[in-house]
């Protein structure tokens, strides 16, 4: 009887270890996995883009018309698209097919002033949206406002009488629109159209980081 009854107490000790060893994580469902948190960037680690920023800058329009031809190439200068054989002359800024030039005024606003750049995309043409840094408004708005009255640093331009702004990135005019609306720096607005989709997202990066 009494081995009996010694057989059975140490299988009830056999199966209560077997239940211990089991609770201590030999059953997968039972335990939990930590996820770590996604790497940041602190920002004061990130690159100062902020000179390279200088070379996209907003300047009103003192005149505009087509580009003067190449001396070097004649007639046939600009012809293959390049930015700086249509425009010699170092006080004009031509838009990218070199058609157009802008004599400008003095840079009121870069780069720096701009934020939320975003991407839209029509038959293949990429325009680049962006908007104005809230301590930038007041800046910007005073060089929209005078473009809008057509004032002496912007004069009327375009044929509704208007001043115009131009958006100038690398030397190469990427917008330069009639204001047609006071206090646009409150709003978003077009800062370049017509690019190709790489250029574009090079501006937004520009622009964003």
């Amino acid at each position: 009887m009494r081995r009996a009854l010694l057989i059975l107490l140490t299988a009830i000790l056999a199966s209560g270890t077997a239940a211990c060893g089991s609770d201590d994580g030999g059953d997968s469902a039972d335990t939990t996995t930590t996820t770590a948190a996604p790497e940041t960037i602190p920002e004061d680690t990130q690159p100062d883009r902020t000179e390279e920023r200088k070379e996209l800058f907003i300047a009103p329009v003192l005149s505009s018309g087509g580009c003067p031809a190449d001396e070097e190439g004649g007639e046939d200068g600009g012809e293959d698209g390049g930015e700086s054989e249509a425009a010699p002359a170092t006080d004009l800024h031509a838009t990218a097919d070199g058609i157009f030039c802008y004599e400008l005024g003095d840079p009121v606003g870069d780069g720096n002033d701009l934020t939320d750049a975003t991407l839209s995309e029509t038959d293949g043409e990429f325009q680049v949206f962006t908007r104005v840094k809230p301590d930038s408004v007041d800046k910007l708005n005073e060089l929209f406002n005078a473009c809008f009255n057509a004032q002496p640093e912007c004069p009327p331009v375009s044929s509704a009488g208007r001043g115009v702004v131009a958006f100038v990135w690398e030397d190469v005019v990427l917008h330069a629109p009639a204001i047609e609306a006071e206090d646009l720096a409150v709003d978003g607005f077009s800062l370049a159209g017509g690019l190709t989709e790489r250029r574009a997202r090079d501006l937004i990066t520009l622009v964003n980081r």
